[in-house]
């Protein structure tokens, strides 16, 4: 399975969200319009995984440029 933070369709990486002070911005695909999420909502497990979502489950992948890694 693909991490959508190494995808140039994301509006937001893990690593930009976490430079925000406040007024986080939920991470997106903008390719289909839809929220993508992180495998759980308790906020102490901390980790930058951000699952595809249902429509392209990880097929509409494009690795955003500067990133060295596809997984």
């Amino acid at each position: 399975m693909r991490n959508c933070n190494a995808c140039k369709h994301i509006n937001i990486t893990e690593k930009e969200q976490n430079k925000q002070v406040k007024n986080h911005t939920s991470h997106a695909c903008t390719r289909h319009n839809v929220v993508l999420f992180h495998n759980s909502s308790n906020p102490k497990i901390i980790h930058s995984f951000v699952y595809p979502c249902g429509m392209c489950n990880g097929m509409d992948f494009e690795l955003r440029e500067g990133i060295g890694y596809a997984k």
